[in-house]
């Protein structure tokens, strides 16, 4: 009678083998998905100020708050000026990783307004 099976030998093979390709892969996935957060990230950013510009320019004024992008805006001069959603995608308030956007009105500073993601860490800056 013979018996089919795998000697330790080819089986430690295999885990060697299986390691081998998990210490190549996982640190590759890992870059790829760090990297496309980041470009998903600029990419939201990039839209949500061209919103902010045009809500600009059809309201008269900047937004109070990125959600009045994409929802009829409480102040009865703004909101009568409103003529639709500036966002189709209320979701893309959210950076790559899941935090919201830090938008503030800046009078005096050298832009009108501050649009940015804290990061991955929360303590970075990441703009578009």
């Amino acid at each position: 009678m013979i018996k089919k099976g795998f000697t330790l030998i080819e089986l430690l093979i295999v885990l060697v083998i299986l390691g081998l390709l998990a210490g190549v892969g996982v640190p590759a996935y890992l870059g790829y998905r760090s990297r496309a957060q980041l470009d998903t990230t600029k990419a939201n950013l990039r839209v949500i100020s061209s919103a902010i510009d045009a809500y600009d320019l059809q309201i008269g004024k900047l937004p109070e708050r990125l959600e009045d992008l994409v929802k009829k805006p409480s102040d009865p001069e703004a909101a009568e000026k409103w003529q639709g959603t500036f966002l189709k995608k209320p979701e893309i308030s959210k950076d790559g990783w899941g935090k919201p956007f830090v938008y503030q009105i800046t009078p005096g500073g050298e832009q009108p307004y501050e649009l940015y993601s804290k990061g991955k860490d929360g303590k970075s800056k990441v703009t578009a």
